[in-house]
C-alpha cells in the first residue's frame, strides 16, 4: 500500500502541476536575487511575514534581506546558487518543499582566491495567498562543504572573451 504522499507523485493533476511550477519559479527568483544582490527579487520569493533560519541569521524576510545583501557584497566576489532535486508536497494552500542546492562562492583572502562549495537543502513551507505561492518559513540545512584555493588562470583562455556577469541589475540577464 502506498502512502498519500507517494500517491500524489504518481498522478499529478493539472492544478498541482501549476502549483509546483509556481513554487519552482519562486525558488528561481530567490536564487537570481541572491546572486545578483537584488533585494526586491529576493523579497518576491517570500511572503512579507515569512521567517528565515539561515544559520547565523534567524528572523523576518525584510531583516534577512537587510542582512544578506551587504553580507554577500562584503564577503564574496561571486555567488552562484544551483537548485537540483526538489520534493514538493502540496496540501491545499500549503506546500512542503525540500530543495537540494549546490552553492559556489568565491572570495579573496590575503591575495588568494578561495572557492567555497556548499551542499545544502532548503526545507520550506510555502503558502498560497491570493493565488501566489511564496515561502512562509525556511530552514537552511547544511549537508557538507569544502573550500578550495584556486589559482588564477595563467595565459590566454577562451573564457576571458565571454560576457562578464554583474552582481546587480546591470547583469546581462536583466536585458530584455
Amino acid at each position: 500500500m502506498t502512502s498519500p504522499t507517494a500517491t500524489a507523485w504518481l498522478v499529478p493533476t493539472a492544478g498541482s502541476l501549476l502549483d509546483r511550477e509556481m513554487i519552482r519559479e519562486a525558488m528561481a527568483r530567490y536564487c537570481r536575487g541572491i546572486d545578483r544582490l537584488d533585494a526586491d527579487l529576493i523579497k518576491s520569493a517570500y511572503h512579507p511575514d515569512a521567517f528565515d533560519d539561515h544559520g547565523p541569521f534567524k528572523g523576518t524576510r525584510d531583516d534577512f534581506v537587510e542582512w544578506i545583501v551587504p553580507f554577500l557584497r562584503r564577503e564574496y566576489v561571486t555567488t552562484s546558487h544551483h537548485l537540483t532535486t526538489m520534493s514538493i508536497e502540496v496540501e491545499g494552500d500549503v506546500a512542503y518543499v525540500e530543495t537540494y542546492a549546490v552553492v559556489v562562492q568565491q572570495k579573496e583572502v590575503d591575495g588568494k582566491t578561495l572557492q567555497l562549495v556548499a551542499n545544502s537543502r532548503y526545507a520550506d513551507r510555502f503558502e498560497r495567498r491570493g493565488g501566489d505561492w511564496r515561502i512562509a518559513t525556511r530552514v537552511v540545512i547544511m549537508d557538507s562543504s569544502r573550500t578550495d584555493d584556486i589559482a588564477a588562470w595563467q595565459g590566454s583562455s577562451p573564457l576571458s572573451s565571454m560576457t562578464a556577469g554583474a552582481r546587480d541589475r546591470s547583469d546581462p540577464a536583466y536585458r530584455r
